[in-house]
């Protein structure tokens, strides 16, 4: 089963995304730390597409807003990063 994590430290400046959602996600990524029965939930993600959805449901939850599609946004740039750094 694929896990998708956005909790592992990364650099939200390369996302191109306004101040607002790296706000909320910075935010939101503090919560899941802090909080292990959150961040199991988003570890059970099935794929990348119910990773992105859930992870705005429960970010909304908790105050924090954006959309899936920044979401998708954020997980393809920290992918692009890795590849660059490890292919």
């Amino acid at each position: 089963m694929p896990r998708f994590d956005l909790t592992s430290r990364m650099d939200l400046e390369e996302c191109g995304d306004s101040s607002g959602f790296k706000k909320n996600l910075e935010r939101f990524c503090s919560i899941v730390v802090a909080d292990d029965q959150l961040h199991l939930a988003l570890l059970d993600a099935p794929d990348m597409e119910r990773f992105a959805a859930l992870t705005v449901e429960l970010a909304q939850k908790h105050g924090c807003h954006f959309t899936v599609e920044e979401v998708r946004a954020a997980l393809e740039e920290k992918r692009r990063a890795w590849l660059q750094h490890w292919v």
